[in-house]
């Protein structure tokens, strides 16, 4: 039996989105299965031997609902945990990207690319490095960024798996203003009432409402209510009052 375990909040799942998912094989082939969800667990009853992987939409905190696999694995009697098993997935695939690109361990090599494609008169270079002691080296010597696979995949792991309440997405102009993604308590004051009524201002701007899978941007009048996501635009250091009101 091909299963997968599902949590929410540390908790086995009440509910998944099994909307237009599918098994897939280890060729990225769709599989003829039947699929089903109980007790926080996806089973999937597929025909074909072998291993393979399960495709679902999945929300990515701060970036929305996409579409995710697994990768592929052998039938067991134990479900595997859904969410490790999108975020082994995500690595996998930033992998073969790196050894597509032809751009691995050598950092020094990369280095010396971007130092010379900078002397030729490009505009903007950016060089893959593993190791973070070039880092400052490299935009002494010219080079305008550097891009860290390490860097990236951890940076997937935590979009599937983070479920922090409050998150700081970003900063913006050089350090004034901060971006985060609110997820509003179940005991928050301001549920159930107008934006125009929340004493946001002069510090916060809510930017935008996620409820369940619809995204919109709100109105004056447009109310929070529980379970709603909030992206949040405000003044640098000013995150406490975003939890004094939603958390």
């Amino acid at each position: 039996m091909l299963s997968f375990a599902v949590y929410s909040d540390g908790k086995p799942a009440a509910k998944v989105n099994l909307e237009g998912a599918y098994v897939v094989g280890t060729d990225d082939v769709p599989l003829r299965a039947e699929l089903s969800f109980a007790a926080g667990v996806v089973r999937c009853t597929k025909r074909a031997a072998g291993p393979a992987g399960l495709a679902l939409l999945w929300e990515v905190k701060s970036v929305g609902i996409i579409l995710l696999e697994t990768v592929r694995v052998q039938e067991r009697e134990e479900p595997y945990i859904l969410q490790v098993e999108l975020a082994r997935s995500r690595l996998l695939r930033i992998t073969h990207k790196v050894e597509d690109w032809g751009m691995l361990d050598h950092d020094e090599a990369n280095i010396i690319a971007g130092v010379m494609a900078k002397s030729r008169g490009v505009t903007d270079v950016f060089t893959i490095l593993q190791r973070s002691k070039y880092v400052d080296l490299v935009y002494d010597i010219g080079v305008d960024k550097t891009f860290s696979p390490r860097i990236i995949g951890v940076e997937e792991i935590n979009h599937v798996l983070d479920e922090s309440p409050l998150r700081l997405l970003g900063t913006l102009v050089e350090g004034i203003v901060d971006v985060f993604r609110a997820k509003v308590s179940d005991r928050s004051s301001v549920i159930g009432k107008p934006l125009r009524e929340i004493p946001f201002s002069p510090d916060w701007v809510v930017a935008a409402i996620q409820r369940d899978s619809d995204i919109h941007v709100p109105g004056a009048d447009d109310t929070i209510e529980r379970g709603d996501t909030l992206l949040v635009i405000g003044r640098h250091g000013k995150q406490d009052t975003l939890k004094e009101l939603l958390l």
